[in-house]
């Protein structure tokens, strides 16, 4: 049998990150005969940003690792849930921290998979140009759905000609992204066709498989999802609450602490990592989100939920605006001020609509797998 080796965020502390890989390692096992393999790569950059505690550089870094004390035990039972997550890869014998120590993978498998997720993103702390494939020279080599994270390589990057010859250099090229999209064709020429999160290429049924039995929170609840958490988000996510009755249920430590999400009568979850993050979207009320897999969950359960912020990071990060505009669903993004203004919180979203536009996305995804691994 033939092998395949994907390389991706799978070893990020980010309910997002260990999703998607997990999907896409399956939809590779249910789509293609091959054998399906993980490469257990993570650098330091990873190893530094999902720690515990932050590397003392500064007094600013003390000042927050103070602020994580009073959770320590949460965090600690956080970054257990994920360690036992990746029990569902299948991952490479061999763990790999450095670059140039994944040359020895080359030419071992037939076909070597980048993405999904962030893996292109070249400005986060974990970047590395093992993502875009620069060690294999023997097989197949394919990008299915990558992220750019909103940051332009023709902008960022020093050398964009590096990362241009990587792009030319793959046999089967996709994005995740539409803006991903027009910045590869105006970088190498080439077109990339745009292709789903593997998140969504899973069904509600199949991912309930994974998420944690009990009802975590029993009574009912709005579920907020965030990276970022400003007073701003925070008072309106209150305000929502209030009118609707409803509690608040986050469940991310250390923006907890270090944003004072508490102070807003946000609760935090008793229960961490993916499995908990399947079991809190899928039994909420409603979700308030301003995370790109905040929304492709909230979709895939067929929740109400809302995209906190037209903006997520700058001007040219259409994450989430991206996937909400291909299901048709971008009157779910909304600025603070609309919600302030009085946009009808509780509207509610036809699904039967956009399980149809779904379910052609879903088609399109899997036709590229399969044409790329085709004889």
């Amino acid at each position: 049998m033939k092998k395949t080796a994907i390389i991706t965020f799978h070893n990020s502390y980010n309910c997002g990150s260990m999703l998607q890989a997990l999907a896409l390692q399956k939809k590779l096992e249910d789509e293609t005969n091959t054998e399906v393999s993980i490469i257990d790569f993570s650098n330091e950059g990873q190893s530094d940003l999902y720690s515990i505690f932050e590397k003392v550089k500064s007094v600013k870094s003390i000042i927050k690792n103070a602020l994580f004390l009073p959770v320590h035990k949460n965090l600690v039972k956080q970054a257990g849930e994920y360690i036992k997550f990746m029990e569902y890869f299948n991952l490479t014998d061999k763990h790999y921290t450095h670059n140039s120590e994944l040359c020895e993978l080359d030419g071992k498998y037939d076909y070597y998979v980048c993405g999904s997720d962030q893996v292109w993103n070249i400005c986060c702390p974990d970047a590395d140009d093992a993502y875009y494939l620069n060690f294999v020279k023997n097989g197949k080599k394919i990008a299915y759905a990558p992220s750019f994270g909103g940051a332009d390589l023709a902008k960022v990057a020093p050398n964009p000609e590096i990362y241009r010859d990587y792009i030319n250099d793959l046999d089967y090229l996709s994005i995740r992204e539409s803006n991903g999209k027009r910045w590869i064709k105006n970088l190498t020429g080439r077109d990339a066709d745009l292709l789903l999160d593997p998140t969504l290429l899973l069904s509600k049924e199949e991912w309930l498989k994974y998420a944690l039995k009990d009802r975590i929170v029993k009574e009912d609840y709005i579920f907020y999802y965030a990276f970022h958490y400003s007073k701003e988000q925070n008072k309106i996510v209150k305000q929502i609450a209030k009118k609707l009755g409803l509690k608040v249920v986050s469940m991310d430590p250390k923006m907890y602490m270090l944003h004072g999400v508490f102070a807003y009568g946000v609760k935090l979850s008793p229960e961490y990592g993916p499995r908990a993050f399947l079991n809190l979207v899928s039994n909420a009320s409603m979700v308030l989100t301003r995370s790109f897999h905040g929304v492709a969950f909230s979709t895939i359960f067929e929740k109400k939920f809302w995209m906190l912020g037209k903006i997520v990071n700058n001007d040219g990060d259409d994450r989430a605006y991206s996937i909400l505009n291909q299901l048709g669903l971008t009157e779910r993004m909304v600025s603070l001020d609309e919600i302030a203004a009085g946009v009808d919180i509780t509207k509610p979203i036809d699904y039967d609509k956009i399980k149809a536009n779904l379910k052609n996305l879903q088609e399109d995804s899997i036709k590229f797998i399969k044409d790329a691994f085709s004889e």
